[in-house]
């Protein structure tokens, strides 16, 4: 330690002595029963260090998006939680241009989280996104530039599924509680007061444009799938019905998808199913499909379903009554 100063050479010359200079004692590595512990604690060979987080954050500033992008799924590979913890660190430290890069290239690369194309959300993709609105919404600036970097971020995030999950982040209830610890006294406003909806009117752009080419009831998993076509009725609900008509018409068994992602949720979705649907054409494109198995008198859970779903429909359609009436209703036609 040449370049320590006394006390410092005093210390380490101290702490030497308690390691090696006693042999007897149990806490020395000399100590042949503890040598071998002492030599076997190393780091994980899948950690991340700190030299390695500072090399990709350096290479963010002075690279191309190429090279920034092998080494981040470099990273990823060996480690998507430690990644994440350590980039985490960095959130409300930086300033805006690499928290806007990082953010930028997490949001593209969220294929990254996708282990072998499976599309259900793990842990590693909702923290990946997490973390996307923690950047966002730490960013320094102005309302209208975290918005307009949102807004910007969602466009690019790929799949789409990642990009449902960031907007989620940004948006609703949960976001307004999430956030209460980052808004002072004066000031409430991370994002602007037009941020929701123009997050929203995005992300349909893409679930419409994405849907030409493969539906979402098909493209995503369920609960993905059903929140997509919500955000698209609630936001265009004439565009959506007239997508599913068209579709259904020449594809009869993607109604039965439909009901399947909607109807397992319970009474409450096909509520939202039949504001979504053209009911008349919807029922005949079921009937379609489900004639062959009703025919042969098979039975499915699908088929439980459409019985469900029907059962449904004829208590909507029925005067008002009271709830006792109504419970009675639904269990006659629950019978055999």
């Amino acid at each position: 330690m040449p370049d320590a100063s006394v006390t410092d050479q005093n210390a380490g010359g101290n702490l030497l002595y308690r390691l090696f200079g006693n042999p007897r004692s149990q806490t020395s590595i000399a100590n042949a029963r503890y040598f071998d512990r002492y030599f076997s604690y190393t780091v994980n060979p899948d950690d991340i260090t700190d030299k390695e987080l500072q090399e990709f954050v350096l290479l963010l500033k002075q690279d191309g998006n190429e090279n920034v992008r092998i080494r981040l799924a470099e990273l990823a590979q060996r480690n998507q939680n430690v990644l994440l913890g350590r980039l985490r660190f960095l959130v409300g430290q930086i300033d805006r241009d690499i928290t806007e890069r990082i953010a930028r290239m997490l949001a593209r690369e969220g294929a990254l989280f996708y282990s072998n194309g499976v599309r259900g959300e793990s842990n590693a993709r909702a923290e990946a996104a997490a973390l996307i609105g923690e950047l966002i919404l730490h960013c320094p600036g102005t309302p209208e530039l975290r918005g307009e970097l949102a807004l910007q971020i969602l466009k690019q995030a790929d799949p789409l599924s990642f990009a449902l999950l960031i907007f989620r982040n940004l948006s609703g209830a949960d976001f307004f509680e999430k956030t209460k610890p980052l808004r002072d006294a004066e000031s409430d406003a991370l994002l602007p007061d037009s941020s929701n909806l123009d997050l929203r009117e995005a992300l349909v752009d893409r679930i419409s444009a994405a849907a030409r080419i493969c539906p979402p009831y098909e493209s995503l998993e369920a609960e993905d799938a059903l929140s997509c076509l919500m955000l698209w009725h609630y936001s265009r609900s004439s565009e959506l019905k007239a997508y599913i008509t068209m579709r259904i018409k020449n594809n009869p068994e993607e109604a039965a998808h439909i009901l399947d992602i909607a109807g397992r949720q319970g009474w409450s979705n096909f509520q939202f199913l039949v504001s979504m649907v053209d009911v008349p054409a919807f029922n005949e494109a079921l009937d379609n499909h489900f004639s062959p198995m009703l025919s042969k008198g098979e039975w499915t859970s699908q088929v439980s379903l459409l019985r469900d779903f029907r059962g449904y429909l004829r208590v909507r359609q029925m005067p008002a009554k009271s709830p006792t009436l109504i419970e009675a209703s639904a269990d006659t036609e629950a019978m055999p």
